[in-house]
């Protein structure tokens, strides 16, 4: 599990991403037979990179989620005895260290991960420097503290369940009027890198910002669409279930 937000690691050729895939096992179910594919060998990988809000909800403190979820969990621990699984947290998926056994998961504030290969690639989920007032936001609900308390209080478990039902009929599939421009302040906070992988915007964009190449990964609840890693390019995959 990394600690330090200098981690670098290889990016191997093949590597595939997947971002916010907002599985909740209601609407939206894709995510666990694409784990499946990828645990009996039909999605052939030596990395996958989860690129957060890969749930709808998903917290150690929510226990809920972790019985919800019981099935994937699992069955990613699995496929991380074999493969290389990074778990970058994001605003709907978080305080996972201690959930898994293999799965390497990336915090928040150790992102941005970097991956060397041809070029240095800067990986988060999406959602760093965005701005004050939605960094205490973030702060707040990812707070371990908070959770224990709403554990403690009994009513934890009911939010959860009012949060997940929230999220069902939710409109996460929306693009986003001049992202290019809304986008663009916050690139350069990123350091010592060639190019930018994000998620949480769902916006399938790929932008230029000087000699860095930022990438938006399409969400996957949205376009059902993966990464694959190849020839120094990110290709896309449309997921036939």
């Amino acid at each position: 599990m990394f600690h330090n937000i200098n981690t670098q690691i290889n990016l191997k050729e093949g590597a595939v991403f997947i971002a916010d895939a907002h599985e909740n096992g209601v609407n939206r179910k894709d995510f666990t037979l694409f784990l499946k594919k990828v645990e009996f060998g039909e999605i052939k990988t030596p990395q996958l990179f989860l690129m957060g809000d890969m749930f709808d909800f998903l917290s150690k403190g929510a226990k809920y989620t972790l019985l919800l979820h019981k099935y994937e969990l699992e069955m990613l621990d699995k496929i991380a005895e074999n493969t290389d699984v990074y778990y970058l947290e994001g605003n709907h998926d978080f305080n996972l260290s201690g959930i898994f056994k293999h799965v390497n998961v990336i915090p928040v504030k150790n992102q941005p991960l970097y991956a060397k290969a041809d070029k240095t690639y800067a990986i988060s989920h999406g959602d760093l420097y965005v701005g004050f007032f939605y960094n205490i936001y973030t702060k707040i609900i990812r707070s371990k503290s908070v959770i224990f308390l709403l554990d403690k209080l009994g009513i934890c478990g009911l939010i959860t369940k009012i949060v997940l039902k929230s999220q069902i009929n939710k409109k996460i599939c929306q693009k986003m009027e001049d992202f290019e421009s809304k986008i663009t302040p916050k690139l350069k906070r990123y350091k010592n890198c060639d190019m930018i992988l994000e998620g949480h915007y769902h916006q399938n964009q790929t932008i230029s910002y000087g000699h860095i190449k930022y990438i938006n990964f399409a969400s996957f609840a949205c376009d059902k669409l993966f990464y694959r890693f190849e020839k120094s390019q990110f290709n896309a995959f449309l997921f036939q279930p």
